[in-house]
């Protein structure tokens, strides 16, 4: 048997007055098809030795019998309680997910095997394993590859390269720099040593925000005026796709552990989710002009930021769709403008300004089913003036290896050093005119600076 079966007997009989009378009833048996899945994610897949990273692990009921006594183990991690436990009843029901997490400081390449098991109605144990790896690359061969000679650009002025730089995005795998340009309006593929131009394509009309995905090595690139979202590989530029968007898409955000791209559409206020080369969602974003977008690998979750209506909203997925959650809304006329989110300590840290163009910082923590946490507002250089259509506010990148957070403050010529744990400015950078993007490789430490005018590149270390 198969499938839950209902069983109906009828019994009929001739009694003496020759009537015939009858009888029936029914029994049912329940089929249980017992199953249980896991799927394992890192929160960076790619790290220097010595990097902590975190695991997520998903167990879900994809079977129609409730499960008991479910264990999950891993063989390099120690695993942490579960949440998602509907009901606190330790059972796991026909189609609820529990989540687990752990972390481990990496030292090598390393691959991670988890197994999880429960038990069904009938006393039968059921399982599933997935694995995870974590690459530490080789970051040269010197008997194989030509060593290559540097070329310094320090600020504040840096070297020339574009005519005007919008938006930088470094992949950390393959040690390539991926620059945005204007005027003419292109993609550039560069490399970071030496400053060599390796390639370039041309982009859309007015291209804005970038994302990259390591893992396929391809380039996201979001077209303010041409109201689409171009798909490059990585190495030869050469386009994939062209996703039809709407009306200004600006910043694109990739969630790590995935190949989900989320990209912000001014047009609606809404947000375009792109999987590989597929669009397969758009939602409202929960707001009014929507501006900053951050990830967070470990729980599946984008932050947004709200120029127009002051608000924060999260995303998450439910049930196989992703959904709004509203986060904190501030009735002071703020603008709010890019975020960045710090996996290390759940903080999400979100740069906005004042009627005055008085810029902020503020640092919070998203709660899933809460109120957030507020746990700062400090004072920071002028991102510019927000009557300005050149305003900045769109350059913050968080190095993980070493916690800083650098904020480029287009206003006043310069780069803010945030330390993401003390949340004290560790440094300061005194940049040349209209710097505008900044790019982290935490790998390597090092810090790309686009100065937007002038298309000039900064380089510079993180040893703050």
């Amino acid at each position: 048997m198969t499938t839950t079966t209902t069983n109906i007997a009828t019994v009929s009989g001739v009694d003496p007055l020759l009537e015939t009378v009858t009888a029936t009833d029914t029994a049912t048996v329940e089929a249980h098809g017992p199953a249980i899945d896991l799927e394992k994610t890192v929160s960076r897949p790619f790290v220097r030795a010595g990097t902590v990273v975190t695991y997520t692990f998903t167990v879900t009921n994809v079977g129609t019998d409730v499960l008991t006594d479910v264990v999950l183990l891993d063989n390099q991690c120690g695993v942490g309680p579960a949440s998602g436990d509907v009901g606190a009843d330790s059972l796991l029901s026909v189609a609820e997910k529990w989540t687990y997490t752990c972390t481990r400081v990496i030292t090598q390449t390393t691959t991670n095997t988890a197994i999880v098991t429960g038990v069904n109605s009938f006393g039968e144990t059921v399982t599933d394993t997935d694995s995870a790896q974590v690459i530490v690359p080789i970051l040269y061969l010197p008997w194989i590859v030509k060593q290559e000679t540097p070329i310094p650009c320090p600020p504040p002025n840096g070297c020339p390269l574009a005519n005007e730089i919008k938006a930088l995005a470094v992949n950390e795998r393959t040690n390539r720099l991926y620059v945005v340009a204007r005027n003419p309006d292109q993609l550039l593929l560069v490399n970071p040593i030496t400053n060599q131009i390796l390639a370039s394509q041309a982009t859309g009309s007015q291209p804005w925000g970038i994302a990259v995905d390591e893992q396929t090595n391809r380039i996201y690139v979001a077209d303010f005026a041409g109201a689409d979202v171009r798909i490059y590989d990585g190495t030869t530029l050469n386009v994939l796709a062209t996703i039809a968007v709407g009306d200004n898409p600006t910043l694109a955000q990739l969630l790590p552990g995935t190949n989900t791209v989320f990209v912000l559409v001014r047009g609606g206020s809404r947000v375009a989710i792109i999987d590989g080369l597929t669009l397969v969602q758009e939602i409202n974003t929960g707001g009014s002009a929507p501006f900053g977008i951050a990830a967070d690998g470990v729980n599946q979750r984008i932050f947004i930021s709200h120029r127009e209506s002051a608000n924060l909203t999260m995303l998450r997925k439910v049930n196989g769709s992703w959904q709004a959650f509203a986060g904190p809304q501030l009735a002071d006329n703020r603008q709010f403008f890019e975020l960045e989110y710090s996996a290390s300590n759940n903080r999400l840290f979100a740069l906005w300004s004042d009627p005055t163009s008085n810029w902020f910082m503020d640092v919070w923590e998203p709660k899933d089913n809460g109120i957030w946490g507020h746990f700062s507002t400090q004072p920071m250089p002028s991102g510019g003036n927000l009557n300005d259509p050149n305003v900045g506010g769109a350059g913050m990148a968080l190095n993980a290896s070493t916690n800083n957070l650098f904020n480029v403050n287009t206003g006043v010529d310069s780069m803010s050093v945030i330390d993401v744990v003390t949340l004290g400015t560790v440094g300061t950078v005194n940049l040349g005119d209209d710097p505008f993007t900044v790019a982290v490789d935490d790998i390597r430490n090092q810090v790309y600076v686009g100065l937007r005018a002038s298309g000039h590149l900064i380089k510079l270390t993180d040893n703050y």
